[in-house]
């Protein structure tokens, strides 16, 4: 009888043992995948970001090579209107129409285009980043700079993805 107590007592022991070790198994694996999760996290926000730089440096290089194909502001602002519909595009202060020849030739363009996280064309209120362009002409040549950050709701400095400073020899004074 003294027997069956001792068994009894060494099989609740190592019950108790067992347990023990199957809740630290679970706690060591619960952290562990935590660890996981968090860390798949930020490789998605890094990718996410990275297709954003890989769009932004796109846009601002094929917009750049658009400027160079254009000799004047005038028809730079009418490619831009046709590349970009959706853009802001100003000419001495003033929206430039698309297709209108216009009364006097500009000597200064500035444009805001925006684009969503699959680098479309979009509006600003569905904007992950924007292209801003900035143009000015003195006598033959036309330069200026291509800036493209990203879009933030809050109050902070925005992250610059590229900068693409532009000039070209556009032919004579206009």
């Amino acid at each position: 009888m003294a027997e069956n107590v001792k068994t009894s007592r060494n099989r609740i022991s190592s019950s108790n043992l067992f347990l023990m070790e199957m809740i630290v198994s679970l706690l060591i694996f619960s952290v562990a995948s935590a660890a996981c999760v968090s860390i798949f996290m930020q490789s998605h926000k890094m990718s996410k970001r990275a297709a954003l730089l890989n769009y932004a440096a796109d846009r601002a290089s094929s917009t750049s090579e658009l400027i160079r194909s254009c000799s004047t502001i005038g028809e730079i602002a009418d490619a831009l209107f046709q590349e970009y519909p959706l853009a802001a595009i100003f000419t001495y202060g003033e929206k430039a129409e698309p297709g209108v020849p216009p009364l006097f030739e500009p000597f200064e363009l500035s444009a805001s285009i925006w684009f969503d996280e699959a680098g479309a064309n979009c509006g600003e209120e569905l904007a992950a980043f924007s292209m801003s362009v900035t143009l000015s002409r003195d006598d033959a040549l036309i330069s200026g700079r291509i800036v493209c950050e990203a879009v933030s709701d809050d109050e902070s400095e925005p992250d610059v993805y590229c900068r693409i400073p532009v000039s070209h020899y556009a032919g004579g004074a206009p």
